[in-house]
Protein backbone atom coordinates (compact mmCIF):
# COMPACT_ATOMS: atom_id res chain seq x y z
CA UNK A 1 0.00 0.00 0.00
CA UNK A 2 0.82 3.45 0.23
CA UNK A 3 2.42 5.54 3.46
CA UNK A 4 2.17 3.96 7.42
CA UNK A 5 1.64 6.58 8.99
CA UNK A 6 -0.22 9.81 6.59
CA UNK A 7 -0.39 12.61 8.75
CA UNK A 8 -0.53 15.73 6.10
CA UNK A 9 -2.64 18.84 7.61
CA UNK A 10 -2.33 17.18 11.15
CA UNK A 11 -0.44 19.64 13.36
CA UNK A 12 1.69 19.66 16.86
CA UNK A 13 1.33 15.94 16.94
CA UNK A 14 4.12 13.67 18.35
CA UNK A 15 4.92 10.64 16.21
CA UNK A 16 6.80 7.97 18.30
CA UNK A 17 8.57 4.56 19.36
CA UNK A 18 6.83 3.39 16.36
CA UNK A 19 8.46 0.20 14.50
CA UNK A 20 7.57 1.00 10.81
CA UNK A 21 8.41 -1.26 8.45
CA UNK A 22 7.40 -2.98 4.79
CA UNK A 23 5.21 -0.17 3.68
CA UNK A 24 4.85 1.37 -0.07
CA UNK A 25 4.65 -1.86 -1.60
CA UNK A 26 2.80 -0.76 -4.74
CA UNK A 27 4.03 2.81 -5.10
CA UNK A 28 7.76 4.81 -5.08
CA UNK A 29 6.81 8.96 -4.17
CA UNK A 30 6.05 7.97 -0.78
CA UNK A 31 7.44 7.05 2.46
CA UNK A 32 6.86 4.98 5.83
CA UNK A 33 6.36 8.92 7.32
CA UNK A 34 4.56 11.35 4.88
CA UNK A 35 3.23 14.98 4.66
CA UNK A 36 2.85 17.28 2.03
CA UNK A 37 2.08 21.36 2.49
CA UNK A 38 1.68 20.89 6.29
CA UNK A 39 3.12 23.45 8.84
CA UNK A 40 3.54 20.91 12.12
CA UNK A 41 3.56 23.70 14.18
CA UNK A 42 6.36 21.50 16.52
CA UNK A 43 5.17 18.13 15.44
CA UNK A 44 7.45 15.46 16.38
CA UNK A 45 8.66 12.48 15.28
CA UNK A 46 10.87 10.33 17.43
CA UNK A 47 12.36 7.39 18.71
CA UNK A 48 10.68 5.18 15.65
CA UNK A 49 12.48 2.78 14.57
CA UNK A 50 11.87 2.94 9.99
CA UNK A 51 13.29 0.43 8.07
CA UNK A 52 12.48 -2.13 4.89
CA UNK A 53 10.71 0.20 2.80
CA UNK A 54 11.73 -1.33 -0.27
CA UNK A 55 10.39 1.36 -3.01
CA UNK A 56 10.99 4.48 -0.96
CA UNK A 57 11.69 6.83 1.88
CA UNK A 58 11.54 6.47 5.32
CA UNK A 59 10.47 10.04 6.50
CA UNK A 60 9.17 11.95 3.56
CA UNK A 61 8.10 15.58 4.23
CA UNK A 62 7.23 16.33 1.33
CA UNK A 63 6.78 20.01 -0.70
CA UNK A 64 5.56 23.56 1.55
CA UNK A 65 6.09 21.10 4.86
CA UNK A 66 7.74 23.05 7.73
CA UNK A 67 8.04 23.17 11.25
CA UNK A 68 8.94 19.99 12.22
CA UNK A 69 11.13 18.33 14.84
CA UNK A 70 12.62 14.83 13.61
CA UNK A 71 15.19 13.45 16.40
CA UNK A 72 16.40 10.01 17.46
CA UNK A 73 15.09 7.56 14.72
CA UNK A 74 16.56 4.63 13.24
CA UNK A 75 16.40 4.53 9.56
CA UNK A 76 17.77 1.24 7.50
CA UNK A 77 17.34 -0.51 4.09
CA UNK A 78 14.98 2.00 2.67
CA UNK A 79 14.82 2.18 -1.36
CA UNK A 80 14.77 5.63 -1.29
CA UNK A 81 16.30 8.78 0.71
CA UNK A 82 16.46 8.14 4.66
CA UNK A 83 14.91 11.64 5.37
CA UNK A 84 13.45 13.44 2.29
CA UNK A 85 12.92 17.31 2.75
CA UNK A 86 11.65 18.23 -0.29
CA UNK A 87 11.51 22.18 -0.76
CA UNK A 88 10.31 24.60 0.62
CA UNK A 89 11.43 22.99 3.44
CA UNK A 90 11.42 25.62 6.20
CA UNK A 91 12.37 25.68 9.61
CA UNK A 92 12.47 21.88 10.39
CA UNK A 93 15.21 20.43 13.10
CA UNK A 94 16.60 17.09 12.02
CA UNK A 95 18.72 15.89 15.15
CA UNK A 96 20.52 12.98 16.40
CA UNK A 97 19.35 10.38 13.71
CA UNK A 98 21.29 7.14 12.87
CA UNK A 99 20.55 6.66 8.78
CA UNK A 100 22.51 3.80 7.47
CA UNK A 101 21.82 1.77 4.36
CA UNK A 102 19.41 3.45 2.37
CA UNK A 103 20.16 4.66 -1.47
CA UNK A 104 21.20 7.97 0.49
CA UNK A 105 20.80 9.73 3.94
CA UNK A 106 18.54 13.04 2.00
CA UNK A 107 17.08 14.50 -0.80
CA UNK A 108 15.27 17.25 -2.28
CA UNK A 109 13.39 18.43 -4.69
CA UNK A 110 11.81 22.17 -6.07
CA UNK A 111 9.04 22.26 -8.16
CA UNK A 112 9.67 23.90 -11.67
CA UNK A 113 9.55 27.37 -11.12
CA UNK A 114 9.78 27.59 -7.51
CA UNK A 115 12.73 28.85 -6.17
CA UNK A 116 14.86 26.00 -3.70
CA UNK A 117 14.66 26.65 -0.09
CA UNK A 118 15.42 25.02 2.94
CA UNK A 119 16.17 28.07 4.74
CA UNK A 120 15.84 27.84 8.50
CA UNK A 121 16.40 23.93 8.62
CA UNK A 122 18.89 23.24 10.67
CA UNK A 123 20.37 19.15 10.31
CA UNK A 124 22.87 18.23 13.67
CA UNK A 125 24.05 15.48 15.20
CA UNK A 126 23.12 12.92 12.59
CA UNK A 127 25.24 9.75 12.37
CA UNK A 128 25.11 8.34 8.59
CA UNK A 129 27.18 5.89 6.97
CA UNK A 130 28.40 7.82 3.61
CA UNK A 131 28.90 11.19 2.94
CA UNK A 132 26.74 13.86 3.40
CA UNK A 133 27.31 15.36 -0.07
CA UNK A 134 26.13 19.04 0.90
CA UNK A 135 27.24 20.56 -2.58
CA UNK A 136 24.87 17.99 -4.11
CA UNK A 137 21.62 20.20 -5.32
CA UNK A 138 19.70 16.79 -5.22
CA UNK A 139 20.34 16.48 -1.77
CA UNK A 140 20.23 19.86 0.15
CA UNK A 141 19.07 23.18 -1.16
CA UNK A 142 22.49 25.33 -2.03
CA UNK A 143 23.71 28.79 -1.40
CA UNK A 144 22.25 31.55 1.40
CA UNK A 145 18.64 29.68 1.16
CA UNK A 146 20.26 26.12 2.21
CA UNK A 147 19.85 24.63 5.55
CA UNK A 148 22.14 24.86 8.57
CA UNK A 149 24.62 21.59 8.30
CA UNK A 150 26.61 20.93 11.55
CA UNK A 151 28.36 18.24 13.56
CA UNK A 152 27.07 15.12 11.43
CA UNK A 153 29.26 12.50 10.48
CA UNK A 154 29.83 8.87 9.40
CA UNK A 155 31.54 6.75 11.72
CA UNK A 156 31.46 3.32 13.73
CA UNK A 157 28.24 1.68 15.13
CA UNK A 158 27.65 -1.85 16.46
CA UNK A 159 24.70 -4.25 15.38
CA UNK A 160 22.64 -2.54 17.45
CA UNK A 161 23.20 1.16 15.84
CA UNK A 162 25.30 2.19 18.73
CA UNK A 163 28.03 3.86 18.41
CA UNK A 164 31.37 1.67 19.09
CA UNK A 165 33.82 2.19 22.12
CA UNK A 166 35.98 3.56 19.84
CA UNK A 167 33.82 5.37 17.32
CA UNK A 168 34.47 8.85 16.16
CA UNK A 169 30.52 9.75 16.40
CA UNK A 170 31.53 9.67 20.61
CA UNK A 171 31.31 13.43 22.21
CA UNK A 172 30.74 14.70 18.01
CA UNK A 173 27.99 16.44 18.31
CA UNK A 174 26.61 19.60 20.14
CA UNK A 175 24.13 20.56 22.48
CA UNK A 176 20.15 20.88 21.17
CA UNK A 177 18.65 21.67 24.45
CA UNK A 178 15.67 19.63 25.46
CA UNK A 179 17.21 16.71 22.84
CA UNK A 180 20.15 15.97 23.99
CA UNK A 181 19.69 16.45 27.86
CA UNK A 182 21.65 14.17 29.89
CA UNK A 183 24.44 13.01 27.34
CA UNK A 184 27.68 11.11 28.75
CA UNK A 185 30.80 12.52 28.34
CA UNK A 186 32.31 15.49 26.94
CA UNK A 187 29.38 16.60 24.24
CA UNK A 188 26.61 14.52 23.05
CA UNK A 189 27.12 11.69 20.44
CA UNK A 190 25.91 11.67 17.04
CA UNK A 191 23.24 9.25 16.23
CA UNK A 192 19.78 7.90 17.74
CA UNK A 193 22.16 6.26 20.40
CA UNK A 194 24.24 7.65 23.17
CA UNK A 195 27.27 5.18 24.04
CA UNK A 196 26.34 4.23 27.63
CA UNK A 197 23.38 5.60 28.14
CA UNK A 198 20.17 4.06 28.11
CA UNK A 199 19.55 2.06 24.80
CA UNK A 200 15.80 2.59 23.47
CA UNK A 201 13.72 0.17 21.96
CA UNK A 202 10.62 1.17 19.31
CA UNK A 203 7.25 -0.87 18.42
CA UNK A 204 4.76 -2.61 20.79
CA UNK A 205 5.91 -4.11 23.98
CA UNK A 206 3.24 -7.47 24.43
CA UNK A 207 4.72 -10.49 24.30
CA UNK A 208 4.90 -12.16 20.98
CA UNK A 209 3.40 -15.67 20.44
CA UNK A 210 5.73 -18.54 19.89
CA UNK A 211 6.80 -19.01 16.59
CA UNK A 212 6.42 -15.18 15.36
CA UNK A 213 9.66 -14.19 13.53
CA UNK A 214 11.69 -11.59 15.19
CA UNK A 215 13.34 -8.28 14.31
CA UNK A 216 16.95 -9.06 12.65
CA UNK A 217 18.53 -5.72 13.29
CA UNK A 218 22.40 -5.67 12.46
CA UNK A 219 23.35 -2.08 11.71
CA UNK A 220 27.06 -2.74 12.32
CA UNK A 221 29.74 -0.02 10.35
CA UNK A 222 33.10 0.37 9.55
CA UNK A 223 33.88 3.15 7.34
CA UNK A 224 35.43 1.34 4.09
CA UNK A 225 39.05 1.92 3.23
CA UNK A 226 39.95 3.42 0.20
CA UNK A 227 39.51 1.65 -3.38
CA UNK A 228 42.36 1.50 -6.10
CA UNK A 229 42.21 -1.17 -8.87
CA UNK A 230 43.97 -3.54 -6.32
CA UNK A 231 41.46 -3.63 -4.20
CA UNK A 232 38.30 -3.13 -5.88
CA UNK A 233 34.59 -4.10 -5.08
CA UNK A 234 34.18 -6.80 -7.13
CA UNK A 235 31.24 -8.82 -5.35
CA UNK A 236 28.55 -8.62 -8.00
CA UNK A 237 30.63 -6.97 -10.33
CA UNK A 238 29.34 -7.63 -13.89
CA UNK A 239 31.37 -5.06 -16.14
CA UNK A 240 34.81 -3.44 -15.51
CA UNK A 241 36.16 -1.54 -18.83
CA UNK A 242 39.11 0.60 -17.88
CA UNK A 243 40.40 3.11 -20.71
CA UNK A 244 43.89 3.85 -18.38
CA UNK A 245 44.68 -0.38 -18.12
CA UNK A 246 46.71 -0.35 -21.36
CA UNK A 247 46.31 -4.38 -21.79
CA UNK A 248 42.44 -4.11 -21.69
CA UNK A 249 41.97 -2.07 -24.69
CA UNK A 250 43.31 -3.71 -27.86
CA UNK A 251 43.93 -0.97 -30.63
CA UNK A 252 44.83 -0.46 -34.52
CA UNK A 253 48.16 1.52 -34.56
CA UNK A 254 45.43 4.49 -35.91
CA UNK A 255 43.68 4.02 -31.99
CA UNK A 256 41.23 1.93 -33.74
CA UNK A 257 39.66 -0.25 -31.10
CA UNK A 258 39.53 -4.03 -31.72
CA UNK A 259 38.84 -4.82 -28.28
CA UNK A 260 37.56 -3.67 -25.02
CA UNK A 261 38.46 -5.96 -22.14
CA UNK A 262 36.15 -6.37 -19.60
CA UNK A 263 38.09 -6.65 -15.87
CA UNK A 264 35.19 -8.46 -13.88
CA UNK A 265 35.18 -12.02 -13.53
CA UNK A 266 32.78 -12.28 -16.20
CA UNK A 267 34.80 -11.14 -19.52
CA UNK A 268 32.09 -9.38 -21.14
CA UNK A 269 34.60 -8.05 -23.90
CA UNK A 270 33.38 -5.05 -25.51
CA UNK A 271 33.68 -5.88 -29.19
CA UNK A 272 33.04 -3.49 -31.95
CA UNK A 273 30.68 -5.13 -34.51
CA UNK A 274 32.78 -3.82 -37.55
CA UNK A 275 36.02 -2.53 -38.02
CA UNK A 276 36.62 1.22 -38.72
CA UNK A 277 37.01 4.39 -36.57
CA UNK A 278 33.42 4.59 -34.72
CA UNK A 279 35.76 3.91 -31.32
CA UNK A 280 39.35 5.25 -31.23
CA UNK A 281 41.32 5.05 -28.26
CA UNK A 282 43.04 8.77 -27.67
CA UNK A 283 45.96 8.83 -25.47
CA UNK A 284 46.31 11.48 -22.61
CA UNK A 285 42.86 12.57 -23.30
CA UNK A 286 41.28 12.78 -19.83
CA UNK A 287 43.93 13.68 -16.48
CA UNK A 288 46.33 12.35 -18.57
CA UNK A 289 44.81 9.03 -19.01
CA UNK A 290 43.58 7.48 -22.71
CA UNK A 291 39.77 7.52 -22.78
CA UNK A 292 37.65 5.66 -25.72
CA UNK A 293 36.41 8.11 -28.06
CA UNK A 294 32.60 6.95 -29.60
CA UNK A 295 32.43 8.57 -32.77
CA UNK A 296 29.13 9.10 -33.12
CA UNK A 297 28.41 6.20 -35.87
CA UNK A 298 27.94 2.83 -33.68
CA UNK A 299 27.48 1.57 -30.13
CA UNK A 300 28.76 -1.39 -28.05
CA UNK A 301 26.35 -4.27 -27.63
CA UNK A 302 27.04 -6.62 -24.55
CA UNK A 303 24.66 -8.65 -24.02
CA UNK A 304 22.29 -9.76 -21.21
CA UNK A 305 24.04 -9.85 -17.13
CA UNK A 306 21.21 -10.58 -15.89
CA UNK A 307 17.57 -12.00 -16.95
CA UNK A 308 14.53 -10.42 -15.10
CA UNK A 309 14.51 -6.96 -13.08
CA UNK A 310 16.40 -6.81 -9.98
CA UNK A 311 18.81 -4.07 -8.02
CA UNK A 312 21.93 -2.61 -9.70
CA UNK A 313 24.57 0.55 -9.63
CA UNK A 314 26.45 1.69 -12.29
CA UNK A 315 28.45 3.50 -13.00
CA UNK A 316 30.25 6.03 -15.88
CA UNK A 317 32.78 8.67 -15.99
CA UNK A 318 32.93 10.23 -18.95
CA UNK A 319 33.42 13.85 -20.98
CA UNK A 320 32.55 15.30 -24.27
CA UNK A 321 34.60 17.79 -25.32
CA UNK A 322 32.51 19.34 -28.08
CA UNK A 323 28.91 19.78 -28.49
CA UNK A 324 28.63 17.28 -31.20
CA UNK A 325 26.92 14.56 -32.78
CA UNK A 326 22.60 13.77 -32.86
CA UNK A 327 20.65 14.55 -30.43
CA UNK A 328 19.70 12.30 -27.34
CA UNK A 329 22.70 10.64 -26.97
CA UNK A 330 23.04 7.16 -24.78
CA UNK A 331 25.79 7.03 -23.08
CA UNK A 332 24.60 3.02 -21.41
CA UNK A 333 21.42 1.33 -20.91
CA UNK A 334 19.66 -1.76 -20.62
CA UNK A 335 16.49 -3.19 -22.26
CA UNK A 336 14.07 -5.86 -22.12
CA UNK A 337 13.42 -7.80 -25.27
CA UNK A 338 9.19 -7.82 -24.14
CA UNK A 339 6.43 -4.83 -23.38
CA UNK A 340 6.31 -1.67 -24.64
CA UNK A 341 7.67 0.02 -22.34
CA UNK A 342 10.08 2.90 -23.84
CA UNK A 343 13.94 2.61 -23.44
CA UNK A 344 13.91 5.60 -20.28
CA UNK A 345 10.64 3.34 -18.54
CA UNK A 346 10.79 1.10 -16.02
CA UNK A 347 12.79 -1.84 -15.78
CA UNK A 348 14.13 -0.33 -19.05
CA UNK A 349 16.73 2.50 -17.97
CA UNK A 350 19.50 4.97 -19.48
CA UNK A 351 22.29 7.02 -18.46
CA UNK A 352 21.97 9.61 -21.31
CA UNK A 353 24.77 12.57 -22.46
CA UNK A 354 24.02 16.09 -21.20
CA UNK A 355 21.70 18.91 -23.17
CA UNK A 356 19.10 16.26 -24.46
CA UNK A 357 18.58 17.30 -28.33
CA UNK A 358 20.91 19.78 -28.32
CA UNK A 359 24.04 17.78 -27.37
CA UNK A 360 26.28 20.33 -24.94
CA UNK A 361 30.07 20.03 -23.88
CA UNK A 362 30.62 18.33 -20.75
CA UNK A 363 34.10 18.00 -18.64
CA UNK A 364 34.58 14.97 -17.20
CA UNK A 365 31.74 13.56 -14.91
CA UNK A 366 30.63 10.69 -13.01
CA UNK A 367 27.07 9.46 -14.52
CA UNK A 368 25.61 7.30 -11.93
CA UNK A 369 22.55 4.86 -11.18
CA UNK A 370 21.53 3.09 -8.00
CA UNK A 371 18.31 0.98 -7.77
CA UNK A 372 17.21 -1.20 -5.04
CA UNK A 373 14.60 -3.29 -7.53
CA UNK A 374 13.08 -3.11 -10.86
CA UNK A 375 15.61 -2.60 -12.98
CA UNK A 376 16.95 -5.19 -15.72
CA UNK A 377 20.73 -6.18 -16.93
CA UNK A 378 19.35 -7.52 -20.18
CA UNK A 379 20.68 -6.06 -23.62
CA UNK A 380 23.02 -3.63 -21.96
CA UNK A 381 24.55 -1.61 -24.98
CA UNK A 382 26.97 1.20 -24.70
CA UNK A 383 27.37 4.31 -26.46
CA UNK A 384 23.84 4.27 -28.14
CA UNK A 385 20.13 2.86 -27.80
CA UNK A 386 19.15 0.00 -26.75
CA UNK A 387 15.98 -0.64 -29.07
CA UNK A 388 17.12 0.81 -32.29
CA UNK A 389 20.61 1.57 -34.04
CA UNK A 390 20.67 5.34 -33.24
CA UNK A 391 21.25 7.88 -30.68
CA UNK A 392 25.24 6.86 -30.85
CA UNK A 393 27.19 8.66 -28.92
CA UNK A 394 29.50 11.47 -29.80
CA UNK A 395 32.26 11.71 -26.73
CA UNK A 396 34.74 10.09 -24.29
CA UNK A 397 33.87 7.08 -21.96
CA UNK A 398 37.19 6.36 -19.66
CA UNK A 399 35.78 3.95 -16.92
CA UNK A 400 32.38 1.81 -16.66
CA UNK A 401 31.70 -0.31 -13.38
CA UNK A 402 27.81 -2.13 -13.23
CA UNK A 403 26.66 -4.15 -10.60
CA UNK A 404 24.48 -6.40 -9.86
CA UNK A 405 23.21 -5.03 -6.78
CA UNK A 406 22.45 -1.97 -4.45
CA UNK A 407 25.69 -1.04 -3.35
CA UNK A 408 25.94 0.02 0.50
CA UNK A 409 26.67 3.86 0.89
CA UNK A 410 30.15 3.53 2.29
CA UNK A 411 30.86 1.10 -0.91
CA UNK A 412 29.21 3.52 -3.03
CA UNK A 413 31.09 6.77 -1.84
CA UNK A 414 34.66 4.69 -2.31
CA UNK A 415 33.94 3.63 -5.90
CA UNK A 416 32.98 7.53 -6.74
CA UNK A 417 35.78 9.23 -4.92
CA UNK A 418 38.13 6.28 -6.11
CA UNK A 419 36.70 7.53 -10.11
CA UNK A 420 37.02 10.86 -9.15
CA UNK A 421 40.94 11.19 -7.73
CA UNK A 422 41.89 8.50 -10.77
CA UNK A 423 40.53 11.04 -13.10
CA UNK A 424 40.61 14.23 -12.44
CA UNK A 425 36.95 15.44 -11.58
CA UNK A 426 34.97 17.13 -8.48
CA UNK A 427 32.34 15.39 -6.39
CA UNK A 428 29.71 17.06 -5.13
Amino acid sequence: GRDIVQHGGAKKIRVEYNDLHHANLLNNDSGATYAWGTDGEGSVLAYNWIHDNAAANGIYLDNFCKNFVVHHNVIWDCGGNAIRLNSDANNHLICNNTLTRCTGAFGVYTYSGHTPTQQGTRLVNNLLTGRLKQSDPAVFVQGELGPELDHNGSYPMDARGVPTPTSGAIDAGVEVPGLTDGFKGKAPDLGAYEFGGDYWVAGADWTEEPGTPSLVKDLRFEPRPPVTEATMITEGLQLWLDAADAASVEAEANGSVLRWQDNSAHRRDAVPAKPGSAFVLQPGALNGKPVVHFGGADSLKLGTFRTGPGPLTVLVVSQGREAAGAGWQRIVGARTGSGFAKDWEEPNWILARPGGGKPAAYGAELFTLKRRNAYVLEGVVLGGSTSADTQYLDADIAEVLVYDHCLAEDEDDALQEYLAKKWGFKLP
